[in-house]
């Protein structure tokens, strides 16, 4: 396999992150049309077009042997009591809205005559395979009380709502510089502050700061985190401070045995995307970074830190599992 670096950061970090989320079973959807889905609107944050239809679709009012959708308007109601959560400080608002995504949101209908509440689901958590799980890049946000926006390098979005945000780094950022996973974990930290993104990371369960080597000869390495900067795959949730940010290794089953192994994650890294798929994501790329990423498939490569962290956390199984604590 080819063992030879990568130039591009894009080629090196972040494409090689989407390439293997799509092999696990993430849709990549592109920036503009994320951005579609939402509106038009960088101020807001859910796929509107999505979760609405999800919403629509997979909630279902079972009541004295008939069973009816939601009405439309519980649908917008439901959706609105996402959007419009009352901020009462990042984490805690975070910990109401997991709350509603996990319980989901009681809403009053009549049925056959009888007005009673009933239960719309914003996850299906026991049928992984009935959510829409969507990934896209270089997602813009507008900062708060401004129309700058910020720019997270990837979003994972679990029926139009955002669960995940991984900010991807190259190794080679310059001697003196932090380390690579912590300038992506400093990056996390800093667009959750109140003049940041926080709008964003409302919703947010598990965040990723990976790079696919550690720290680069020079860098600027405190002892204090010299650890930290050595891995260069972490993870962490909303509000986590740098110094508590973890990596990742997969604990053995009771049969002694790995959920997911090295060869699983060779596998699904050196999987090659149908063709279709291959090209919406190479799609406006520039030709050197389609010349490593054709490279890379056609030698196959060895996998990295980045990538044992990326299918032991952000698969979308095992991201539900985590998320559903």
């Amino acid at each position: 396999m080819s063992t030879a670096p990568l130039i591009s950061e894009d080629a090196v970090s972040q494409l090689p992150a989407l390439k293997l989320l799509m092999s696990l079973g993430w849709e990549y959807i592109t920036p503009a049309e994320a951005l579609a889905l939402r509106g038009g609107r960088r101020s807001e944050v859910l796929l509107y077009g999505v979760l609405e239809e999800w919403l629509r679709e997979h909630n279902r009012i079972d009541y004295r042997g008939e069973s009816v959708p939601f009405t439309e308007a519980n649908i917008a109601s439901a959706i609105a009591s996402l959007r419009d959560e009352p901020d009462d400080g990042l984490v805690r608002t975070n910990e109401k809205l997991y709350d509603l995504l996990v319980l989901g949101k009681g809403l009053k209908q009549t049925v056959k005559g009888d007005t009673k509440s009933f239960q719309l689901h914003y996850v299906d958590w026991e049928n992984p395979e009935n959510n829409c799980f969507q990934v896209t890049e270089e997602f813009s946000v507008e900062r708060s009380g401004t129309t700058e926006t910020l720019r997270p390098d990837l979003v994972l979005f679990v029926n139009g709502i955002a669960f995940g945000v991984i900010e991807c780094k190259r190794a080679d950022l310059g001697a003196g510089k932090p380390a690579p996973v912590i300038q992506a974990i400093e990056q996390q930290i800093r667009n959750q502050k109140p003049d940041g993104i926080p709008k964003l990371y409302r919703y947010v369960q598990v965040l990723g700061a990976v790079s696919p080597t550690g720290a680069p000869e020079g860098a600027a390495v405190t002892e204090e985190f010299v650890y930290e900067a050595q891995l260069p795959a972490r993870y962490a949730t909303v509000g986590t401070p740098r110094k508590f940010w973890a990596s990742w290794r997969e604990r053995p089953l009771h049969s002694g045995k790995l959920e997911v192994t090295d060869e699983q994650i060779t596998e699904a890294v050196n999987a090659r995307l149908p063709a279709e798929e291959r090209e919406r994501l190479l799609a406006g790329r520039p030709p050197e970074v389609r010349a490593d990423f054709e490279a890379a498939e056609r030698d196959g490569r060895l996998i990295t830190e980045q990538d044992r962290l990326i299918a032991g956390v952000f698969s979308p199984k095992r991201l539900l599992t985590l998320s559903h604590r």
